[in-house]
């Protein structure tokens, strides 16, 4: 009995220790925590310090690699004087984009038709709430670009900016210059004012100095024989967006040969010159504001018509190479035509015809003689007109 009972006992005891009864383990849940309410306003601090701004929002939230933010840096301390034709070329660039501006809003108010246009002008400019304001802005905006790409193109040359490795540069701000000529030509119609639709009426009319061809280049520029409303809508699509397309295109091609990141050398002085370009703005919009004149009559020619301030050097050289008669009937004219088209055609190869490495213009009296020549002449041909 009692071994079986010692033998039951461990029997017991081995099956007790053998097949031990399974516990589960219950893990504790770890406790939430507490939301941390101020971290975010932490961070928001943190921006507004010199490194949290640099760091964390503009290279992090931004995406600014940091060589360009090396490169804001150098144009916050520059090292060296810029010179003032820098200055000119980001002023051209903003008037660019004030005239679009400008002339999104004008846009709305004005419809491209003989019936409608002149009317909508001086419904701008006398009803809509500082319409005026935003039509002496495009306006005195498409002057003083064309005299600062002109100005910047003369300061180009004296420093000799056409050199190699800048022929890219020189020959795209040719074309630019042909494109803000053509942004004042295709724009002075659009009022369909009496002075705007004669003007138009005598530039379209130079093609006619081609013999054999010249005939059908009046009628492609006008589309048609006379100036209407083709010739109203051809200039109105030319005026807000083929040439706004070209001269952006162009702007990029000009400015990315010379800037990495398109980020001038001294930002401050640059938005200091942008400023007071934007004050002179409104002053003579304010000061000056644009006329409205008489509508458009076609059958009404005035006295002596005279184009925009830009184009009377070139309309006083026809005027000239009229007195050679004795050449023929179509000679003067063609004369007159091509003598304007050798200065453009001359403009483009001056890269290719100085090959003079230097760039002072002391090193280049003959280069400097010709432009200063080339620049009196304009002027006085631009006076002779004026007053004539």
């Amino acid at each position: 009995m009692i071994r079986y009972s010692l033998g039951r006992h461990k029997v017991m005891a081995t099956l007790t220790t053998t097949e031990p009864r399974e516990q589960k383990k219950i893990k504790a849940e770890p406790r939430p925590k507490k939301p941390n309410h101020t971290a975010g306003f932490k961070e928001l601090i943190h921006w507004f310090t010199p490194e949290g701004f640099r760091e964390d929002f503009l290279q992090k939230r931004l995406g600014i690699s940091e060589s360009l933010l090396q490169t804001i840096e150098r144009s916050l301390h520059p090292k060296k004087k810029i010179h003032f034709s820098a200055y000119t070329g980001w002023l051209i660039t903003f008037l660019f984009a004030m005239e679009c501006i400008s002339g999104v809003f004008l846009m709305i108010y004005y419809h491209p038709t003989v019936a409608e246009a002149f009317e909508n002008v001086r419904y701008i400019t006398n009803i809509v709430p500082y319409g005026w304001l935003i039509r002496g802005v495009h306006f005195w905006g498409s002057h003083l670009m064309i005299g600062l790409t002109f100005l910047h193109l003369l300061q180009t040359f004296i420093r000799g900016g056409y050199k190699p490795p800048r022929e890219v540069t020189w020959i795209s701000g040719v074309v630019l210059l042909i494109l803000t000529l053509a942004f004042g030509l295709t724009g002075y119609l659009l009022p369909w004012n009496q002075i705007s639709y004669w003007a138009s009426t005598v530039v379209t009319e130079v093609p006619m100095a081609f013999p054999y061809i010249g005939h059908y280049l009046k009628v492609i520029a006008r589309g048609g024989e006379n100036v209407s409303q083709v010739t109203l809508t051809r200039f109105f699509t030319m005026h807000v967006t083929v040439l706004p397309a070209l001269t952006t295109f162009f702007l990029v091609v000009h400015f990315l040969p010379i800037r990495n990141y398109l980020i001038p050398k001294d930002l401050i002085t640059h938005a200091i010159a942008i400023l007071l370009c934007f004050a002179l703005l409104i002053s003579l919009a304010t000061l000056s504001p644009a006329p409205i004149h008489e509508k458009a009559d076609p059958y009404h020619t005035p006295k002596r018509v005279k184009a925009e301030w830009y184009f009377l050097a070139g309309q006083e050289v026809l005027e000239l190479a009229g007195n050679l008669e004795f050449l023929g009937s179509w000679a003067p004219k063609l004369l007159g035509v091509l003598f304007q088209m050798a200065i453009i055609a001359l403009l483009f190869l001056i890269p290719f015809i100085d090959r003079n490495p230097a760039r002072n213009p002391k090193k280049r009296p003959l280069a400097i003689a010709l432009i200063s020549l080339g620049f009196v002449c304009f002027i006085f041909l631009t006076l002779l007109a004026k007053f004539r």
